[in-house]
């Protein structure tokens, strides 16, 4: 079991884990620049981010995060060949925000540590009236695709400055209000 928190992506644990991702990526594509965003860009852009604590050693075991996204998004109310069609969300590009550097120390895998980091960014976005969340990942990630999938994630068209990728996956997630209506009769 892991203990989440807030913490700094600059933290040293932290950036190990990106330092251990990165080395990942290098070897799932080799010849291919696929590092993941830096603690400092991640600060500069305002991230909520998360570390996923050992409860009996304290260790940083997993992290990852969310940044809102500044840039204009496709328009998702169209289905496109081989995904999935998504609703269309009210003020795309507003309210939307992008999952960044989530990672599990190998060591601490399949034990649903990423589940509860996801589960935790999407809670917290949902909270900050997100009103979807945004994902990139590669096409060798098998794992991480399926845990994404099981948790309502839908393949979407590309977006950011990966669109050109052909190594990327892209999916999205709309994050649905809590419906008031019951609520006012309860």
């Amino acid at each position: 079991m892991v203990i989440l928190r807030l913490q700094s992506p600059d933290h040293p644990a932290v950036k190990n884990l990106f330092q251990q991702a990165d080395h990942r990526s290098a070897s799932l594509y080799p010849g291919l620049d696929r590092s993941g965003t830096s603690a400092q860009h991640l600060n500069a852009q305002g991230a909520r981010f998360f570390a996923a604590c050992d409860k009996t050693s304290g260790q940083i075991v997993g992290c990852g995060g969310y940044v809102s996204m500044l840039i204009p998004m496709p328009d998702h109310g169209t289905e496109i060949s081989g995904m999935l069609p998504s609703l269309r969300v009210a003020g795309q590009g507003a309210g939307t925000v992008e999952i960044k550097r989530l990672f599990v120390d190998p060591l601490a895998r399949r034990q649903g540590v990423a589940r509860q980091i996801m589960v935790c960014i999407e809670d917290d976005a949902r909270k900050s009236e997100c009103q979807a969340i945004y994902l990139e990942t590669g096409v060798k990630s098998t794992a991480a695709i399926l845990l994404y999938q099981s948790l309502g994630f839908v393949r979407c068209a590309p977006f950011g400055p990966y669109q050109d990728d052909e190594n990327s996956v892209f999916m999205r997630k709309p994050l649905v209000a809590e419906n008031t209506i019951t609520e006012a009769f309860t």
